[in-house]
């Protein structure tokens, strides 16, 4: 095998685990939103695959696109630097509308008692109505999801560029598309070990220290407040 396609596919593997692990954007919403939202585990590494797909191949067209044409390195990484900032500002923009929400509900929910504690059928009607209101003020999934899938195709995979750069001068255009694809599975793959072992260890600690009930009520603030910190993460340490 040729040193340096070997050598790429080395690097592949490694930047798309590395660049992955250390990304807390790609693991913890999933992680919170799957504990907040009651997700089975099959549907939430469903969820974490997609959006990883979504990323990691937004990239590729991008980077591939751009430098199949002859666009200069500098102005694809202007290009990913934009959507980086995009995606990382939409994510905090989400989780400040998921925490709102929450804090919203948690609220409403405070009041049913003492409305269901009065009399008379009026009362009732009453407590009826803010009850079915607080349920339905929870973020839909039919929102929510389109917003992650939106978010993760603009997040940039930021060690791909200069792989695929160092690819296109190196090696054929099938190496290349190889070299690519081994980045976007260890990438995903990566995303849905981080993502498995996150539940796996919640669960565990969870029934180890017994907080569950304890932080129950404050799961959808807490996966709110999440989003916001993976966002600030991506926009200040860069990561």
């Amino acid at each position: 095998m040729d040193p340096a396609y070997l050598v790429l596919l080395s690097s592949a593997v490694s930047l798309g685990i590395l660049h992955t692990a250390i990304g807390i954007d790609h693991s913890l919403p999933f992680v919170v939103l799957a504990k907040a939202r009651g997700w089975t585990l099959t549907k939430t590494l469903g969820v974490t695959a997609l959006c990883g797909l979504l990323h990691v191949l937004s990239s590729v067209i991008i980077a591939g696109v751009g430098l199949s044409l002859g666009v200069a390195v500098g102005r694809i990484e202007l290009i990913e630097s934009v959507r980086g900032s995009t995606a990382a500002w939409l994510l905090v923009t989400l989780g400040t509308i998921y925490t709102a929400v929450a804090l919203w509900k948690r609220k409403a929910h405070r009041t049913l008692p003492h409305v269901h504690g009065a009399h008379g059928h009026g009362s009732s009607e009453r407590w009826r109505e803010l009850s079915e209101k607080a349920d339905r003020v929870s973020m839909p999934a039919q929102r929510l999801m389109p917003a992650l899938f939106v978010i993760f195709a603009l997040g940039p995979c930021e060690a791909l560029l200069p792989l695929l750069t160092a690819s296109g001068l190196a090696l054929t255009l099938w190496q290349s598309s190889v070299v690519a694809m081994v980045f976007s599975l260890a990438t995903v793959g990566t995303m849905l070990s981080a993502v498995t072992i996150g539940i796996l260890g919640a669960e565990f600690l969870s029934k180890k220290f017994r907080f569950q009930r304890a932080l129950g009520p404050h799961a959808h603030t807490l996966a709110g407040l999440s989003l916001i910190a993976s966002g600030l993460a991506i926009q200040v340490l860069g990561i």
